[in-house]
């Protein structure tokens, strides 16, 4: 049987998300449609549903979600290709890469879902695409993510984390003097401050339903907290755009790596970026953040007691999957602070960056180097969901 929410949100995107609509931002700043790299990849703009049986649960009448993994453009066929968040990011990163190389190196877990996008959409553009990847806790979406790379031709590379350091440093250190001879580079995440453009967007994508009725403005944003992008992206066009909104970034990383003094980094970097392009753009401070980091595991990609909770919830009350590295998180947050009253009369807005596509009943996984097998053959999480 097809969830009904599926149903609900086939017919939503069906009626308004189209990937030839016009940009917001270049709407709003028509200078830097002119001056930055972008290619339309995605369906935009992504639906917003209210929650109202989790309202219901958390006695709290406001709660709604922007389906961020909806982004996905369709084949011929009519079939999504990968979603979520990810895209806004390569809808530039990919643009650029384009106008200088033939092909891309990212990286991220075993179960990157930006990996495994940046693997569908360089294929989709004609550009080889390598994925230099590390360990992760084993899941569901892990096998999903690597076999969506390999469908799409992917060069999979599985490396320790310290290796890993080394490789991404060199390529950012000589991709940029020779040209075509390296891939073009894109960090964990996509998170630079050209890919963090596609969030700054997002903010005025979001204005825009407001304007349209589709939801009041939100007061609190819960949004993972990965490679930081998402949330910096956000946070900076929330200030363009004149939304009063305050985000509040639930981790899923380790603070040594991805911490608020780096965000307010990036946030500044992609200002810097946009008012090059555009001096109309306005100088924004970063003072609409709340770093959460009490829902994180521990170690990436290890689910939390909290937010196999919050995946239970969202399913009973809404018929709503969540993975349990990124949105599971946020939702726990959403779910606690709901509960303890702290957003009591306010406006809350789920940012739902999980894509959620039908897994493979069996993955034909043979084909892998032999270090990718463990992932199909392990037991995943005890509290994954099948």
């Amino acid at each position: 049987m097809i969830k009904k929410s599926l149903l609900i949100t086939s017919l939503i995107i069906s009626t308004l998300c189209k990937a030839d609509n016009p940009m917001p931002l270049f709407i709003n700043f028509p200078q830097l449609q002119k001056s930055l790299p972008y290619k339309s990849l995605g369906m935009l703009p992504t639906p917003i549903t209210k929650l109202e049986n989790l309202g219901s649960h958390l006695n709290h009448p406001d709660i709604y979600m922007k389906h961020d993994g909806y982004t996905g453009a369709q084949t011929n066929e009519g079939i999504p290709l990968f979603g979520g968040t990810k895209v806004r990011k390569l809808e530039f990163l990919l643009a650029d890469a384009a106008t200088n190389n033939n092909s891309v190196i990212t990286f991220g877990g075993v179960g990157s879902n930006h990996a495994a996008a940046t693997a569908v959409y360089a294929h989709r553009l004609g550009m080889k695409c390598f994925t230099v990847l590390t360990d992760q806790p084993n899941s569901n979406i892990v096998r999903r993510n690597l076999s969506i790379m390999y469908k799409h031709d992917a060069h999979m590379v599985l490396l320790s984390e310290a290796i890993l350091q080394h490789v991404m440093s060199t390529f950012l250190l000589y991709h940029d003097a020779d040209g075509k001879k390296f891939p073009y580079v894109i960090p964990m995440g996509g998170s630079t401050p050209l890919g963090t453009v596609g969030l700054v967007n997002a903010a005025f994508e979001l204005k825009e339903q407001i304007n349209q009725g589709l939801l009041p403005e939100p007061d609190v944003i819960y949004i993972p907290f990965g490679s930081m992008g998402s949330t910096a992206g956000l946070a900076l066009g929330l200030k363009a755009a004149g939304l009063k909104s305050q985000v509040v970034a639930v981790s899923v990383v380790s603070p040594d790596n991805f911490n608020y003094k780096k965000l307010e980094q990036l946030f500044t970097k992609t200002n810097e970026l946009l008012r090059s392009k555009d001096e109309s753009f306005p100088l924004c401070k970063m003072d609409n953040v709340t770093l959460r980091t009490e829902f994180f595991s521990g170690t990436y990609g290890k689910f939390s007691t909290a937010g196999n909770d919050a995946i239970t919830c969202a399913y009973d009350q809404e018929d709503l999957n969540l993975d349990g590295t990124y949105s599971a998180n946020a939702m726990a947050a959403l779910i606690h602070d709901a509960k303890a009253g702290s957003v009591a009369n306010k406006k809350v807005l789920f940012w739902n960056t999980f894509y959620d596509a039908p897994a493979d009943a069996q993955y034909y996984y043979s084909p892998l180097k032999p270090c990718f097998h463990k992932y199909f053959e392990d037991d995943v999480q005890e509290t994954d969901q099948p």
